[in-house]
């Protein structure tokens, strides 16, 4: 897949558009026009199973289809979500389930196993006012980077990657930089390095296997992603995300060392 230097969608100025991702022509939505996710009956998960995933936060609430919503209650996201959804896909070359729901104990998004390396990402409509509270300014930087790494988890899903949940996390970390980096100047990395940051674990051991990384080394994993991904648009190379993901796993392993 060739990079595109208009792969970044202007969805944030809710006018109508269209934009080229990889060949991909894009529509926009006008400030009249929003639709929301219809809900259908979900997807079955392995049977036998409790829901098995990756998020972005830590929180072991199950989560139901009754916490399933139409709408996160910011209409410029219900609808920039949509445009931002075509171009993960094709970027990650996987097709999630999505939806939102009421993450009431905790600004949550996470990523599900489902039946034959598929998935269900639903995001927490806390979360979407979490981080408008926490970045007024550059909050769609940090909702895309979130979206990205709830993408991340899908394409390791589907790959059958089976790690500890330390290197999978800072995995899709790196992963999620080197989306950003792929979309240039029209994303604030600050914004998502400050969200990193609050959202990392802390008085943790260097390197515990259950964790999610510390503040730094997840700050630290998407910057080395966002290098790469910024690397890749500036050489108008190819879009492989498996060359992506196998250098985000071998610095993850070098982080788990304590190499870096």
């Amino acid at each position: 897949m060739r990079v595109s230097p208009n792969i970044r969608p202007n969805w944030h100025r809710r006018r109508l558009c269209s934009s080229c991702c990889c060949g991909l022509t894009l529509l926009g939505l006008t400030d009249s026009l929003a639709f929301a996710f219809p809900v259908s009956e979900p997807s079955p998960q392995i049977p036998g199973e409790r829901v098995k995933g990756c998020g972005f936060s830590e929180s072991d609430h199950a989560i139901d289809s009754r916490d399933y919503v139409l709408s996160c209650g910011v209409p410029v996201f219900d609808e920039g979500v949509q445009i931002e959804q075509t171009l993960l896909n094709r970027v990650f070359r996987v097709s999630p389930e999505f939806r939102f729901f009421n993450d009431i104990f905790a600004p949550t998004a996470k990523t599900e196993r489902l039946q034959k390396r598929a998935s269900r990402i639903l995001f927490g409509v806390h979360l979407v006012r979490h981080e408008i509270t926490l970045n007024p300014k550059f909050w769609e930087s940090s909702l895309i980077g979130i979206l990205a790494h709830e993408w991340a988890h899908a394409y390791q899903f589907r790959s059958g990657l089976q790690e500890l949940k330390f290197i999978q996390e800072l995995h899709a970390d790196f992963l999620s930089g080197w989306y950003l980096g792929l979309k240039g100047q029209v994303i604030n990395s600050e914004a998502f390095s400050e969200t990193l940051f609050e959202k990392g674990q802390k008085n943790t051991g260097f390197f515990d296997p259950d964790a999610y990384g510390s503040p730094e080394q997840r700050v630290n994993a998407m910057l080395n992603g966002l290098e790469n991904g910024e690397r890749t648009a500036r050489s108008r190379d190819f879009i492989d995300v498996d060359t992506a993901a196998n250098k985000g796993y071998h610095f993850v392993a070098e982080i788990a060392r304590g190499a870096r």
